[in-house]
């Protein structure tokens, strides 16, 4: 009967330093009794499954010195296997006699260095080779596949904010500046019209020319129409102006470049 446990280890595919985050890499590691070339066969069957489920395997000379370093203790393995990219490691152990074996497969994570999930026992009483690399394949496809559909912890992005809406400016009547410049603008007429009426009436008599008691003298406005229309002149065009430019509309950030700016 052959012993029980005894190292190595292997792989298949790309070497670790060009593995993608999204292709994880797994490390085969035998603990059988066995000549070398049977634990060769049985890693290359099992690197057939990883290869098949979209994996990749760590090359066997990465983990070639710690079959003498490690020994039994898989922690240890993990540890080379961390070293060399793997994202697993895929333990093979039991025993294997003539005609019959059992194959004990655990599967461990390299980022907690411990067991990922149940391991899977198969026995056979009689058996070929043949047999056992298919219980080899079979339980790397259980246990990566077990991996592959655990549900992913995903970090949750909030999502980028929109553009602001502008903001909804006060009704026209309720604006300090544009009210002011429309109270200008109506002074301003009134002003010119006041103007034109004492340019009008200059030169009227002030009593009529029957009254004996009236003195009869001529009105005299002077340079007052022309003062009073400058004046108004100026109101109707500076307020105006004030009321145009100084309203806040809502559009373009929330206001029209004003005289003054936004209150």
């Amino acid at each position: 009967m052959f012993c029980h446990l005894v190292l190595a280890a292997v792989s298949l595919a790309a070497a670790p330093s060009n593995t993608s985050a999204s292709r994880p890499t797994t490390a085969l590691v035998t603990l059988l009794n066995v000549p070398e070339s049977v634990a060769r066969d049985l890693r290359t069957a099992a690197a057939r499954s990883v290869q098949l489920m979209g994996g990749d395997v760590v090359p066997h000379a990465y983990l070639r010195g710690a079959a003498n370093d490690c020994k039994n203790d898989r922690a240890c393995w993990v540890g080379k296997a961390a070293q060399a990219n793997a994202t697993h490691v895929l333990f093979y152990s039991g025993t294997i006699e003539d005609t019959s074996f059992e194959l004990i497969t655990e599967l461990w994570s390299t980022t907690t260095a411990d067991v990922d999930g149940p391991r899977v026992e198969k026995e056979c009483g009689i058996c070929s080779l043949k047999d056992l690399h298919k219980a080899a394949e079979d339980a790397a496809t259980q246990l990566l596949g077990r991996v592959r559909a655990a549900p992913q912890v995903t970090a949750m992005v909030p999502p980028a904010p929109g553009p602001m809406a502008p903001a909804s400016a006060p009704p026209v009547y309720e604006q300090p500046l544009p009210m002011l410049g429309a109270a200008l603008a109506a002074f301003g007429v009134v002003a010119v019209i006041a103007a034109v009426s004492m340019q009008m009436q200059d030169g009227d008599l002030v009593c009529q020319p029957t009254d004996p008691t009236c003195v009869i003298r001529r009105k005299e406005a002077g340079n007052a129409p022309l003062l009073w229309g400058i004046l108004g002149a100026a109101s109707v065009i500076g307020g105006g102006t004030l009321f145009y430019f100084s309203r806040q509309t809502g559009e373009a950030g929330g206001a029209e470049v004003g005289v003054a700016g936004r209150f």
